[in-house]
């Protein structure tokens, strides 16, 4: 039987913490949000939930906005994750190939650098103007298509692939499209997973892109339509304090937590099927630069 140590039970407490420190925000979000008004206004919410109460979700998701914001996100997400990983892959495959070993160098000096410095917001947004994008559907897209962080963790993935591989991929007479699709994309399925992931969170998540630049509301993403949901029920909440202090009829806290679960279930459901391969990918990608 394995002896139990001080520092097993200490490590293992160690951990424990850290994990519930890590869940606690998570839990108390989803505890406010389900939480009746008057629990709530009088402090009592520390952890879990005290009462149960849908009615933030009910006023929520009887908002005709809700579902075309939904909608909108998931075609911007879909869009924006599968070029950006396309992108991703195909530049950093030379980047990492040996055959092009002494030109990565120095191409990857100008990647850094976009890393450390920026044209700022007015610039950029020139830039969009001048390309016509104000107000389209691509500027959600084509802004962000390629992460340089991203592509860093790919090229470093791929150049730990034995180079005897692609010698011998190239002897057999494959072409460098070949070789890509059928031996580099297959072994390097982990951080490819690991960039899919982050591009999708990234563009899901994406606030102040469709804030500076969208203008119609048939094409704003979900989480500018949750902010208006949340500003309109801060003014409700306003109105009905002055009018009288015990009759609200819901509770801006419990709404603005509801949006916080609604806009995070699909990070969600995506994260358990692709997390098994985060650890194999961040760590093969990140230990050599």
């Amino acid at each position: 039987m394995k002896r139990i140590t001080a520092g097993t039970i200490l490590n293992y407490a160690f951990i424990s913490l850290i994990g519930l420190v890590t869940l606690y925000p998570f839990i108390y979000i989803l505890s406010t949000s389900i939480t009746p008004a008057k629990a709530l206004l009088s402090g009592r919410v520390l952890f879990l939930p005290k009462g149960f109460d849908l009615s933030a979700y009910r006023l929520m998701l009887a908002d005709p906005r809700l579902p075309r914001g939904f909608v909108n996100s998931l075609k911007y997400t879909a869009a924006g994750t599968l070029l950006g990983v396309i992108v991703t892959v195909v530049t950093a495959y030379p980047l990492a190939h040996p055959q092009f070993e002494r030109y990565a160098k120095h191409y990857m000096k100008f990647v850094v650098f976009t890393m450390l410095f920026s044209g700022g917001l007015i610039p950029t947004f020139l830039a969009i103007s001048n390309y016509h994008l104000i107000d389209s559907f691509w500027v959600m897209v084509l802004p962000g298509l390629l992460s340089p962080f991203y592509l860093i963790l790919v090229r470093t993935f791929m150049k730990e692939i034995p180079r005897e591989m692609f010698e011998s991929v190239m002897l057999e007479g494959a072409s460098h499209i070949q070789a890509l699709i059928f031996v580099m994309l297959p072994l390097s399925a982990p951080i490819i997973a690991c960039v899919t992931f982050y591009y999708a969170v990234a563009i899901w998540n994406n606030y102040m892109t469709p804030l500076i630049y969208l203008r119609s509301d048939t094409k704003f993403p979900l989480q500018i339509f949750l902010r208006q949901i949340v500003l309109q029920s801060s003014m409700s909440d306003q109105m009905a304090s002055a009018e009288s202090s015990s009759s609200l009829s819901f509770n801006t806290e419990a709404i603005k937590s509801a949006t916080l679960v609604i806009s995070t279930i699909p990070i969600m459901i995506a994260y358990p099927f692709l997390q098994k391969y985060f650890v194999k990918g961040l760590m093969v990608g990140a230990i050599k630069g």
